[in-house]
Protein backbone atom coordinates (compact mmCIF):
# COMPACT_ATOMS: atom_id res chain seq x y z
CA UNK A 1 0.00 0.00 0.00
CA UNK A 2 2.63 2.35 0.63
CA UNK A 3 4.34 1.61 -2.73
CA UNK A 4 0.62 3.03 -4.85
CA UNK A 5 0.28 5.72 -2.19
CA UNK A 6 3.36 7.40 -2.84
CA UNK A 7 2.86 6.93 -6.64
CA UNK A 8 -0.68 9.08 -6.61
CA UNK A 9 1.26 11.83 -4.10
CA UNK A 10 4.00 12.13 -6.39
CA UNK A 11 1.77 12.52 -9.31
CA UNK A 12 -0.68 14.93 -7.93
CA UNK A 13 2.55 16.92 -7.27
CA UNK A 14 3.68 16.64 -10.83
CA UNK A 15 0.16 17.49 -12.17
CA UNK A 16 -0.23 20.23 -9.63
CA UNK A 17 3.55 21.95 -10.39
CA UNK A 18 2.56 22.10 -14.12
CA UNK A 19 -0.34 23.60 -14.38
CA UNK A 20 1.05 26.60 -11.89
CA UNK A 21 4.56 26.68 -13.68
CA UNK A 22 2.74 27.43 -16.81
CA UNK A 23 -0.12 29.94 -15.49
CA UNK A 24 2.86 31.91 -14.02
CA UNK A 25 4.86 31.57 -17.58
CA UNK A 26 1.94 32.54 -19.23
CA UNK A 27 1.12 35.65 -17.18
CA UNK A 28 4.48 37.54 -18.25
CA UNK A 29 4.51 36.82 -21.14
CA UNK A 30 1.01 38.16 -22.20
CA UNK A 31 2.09 41.36 -20.73
CA UNK A 32 5.75 41.30 -22.07
CA UNK A 33 3.97 41.12 -25.59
Amino acid sequence: LDRPLSDIVIVKSGVFKVPNKFAVEREPVDPDI
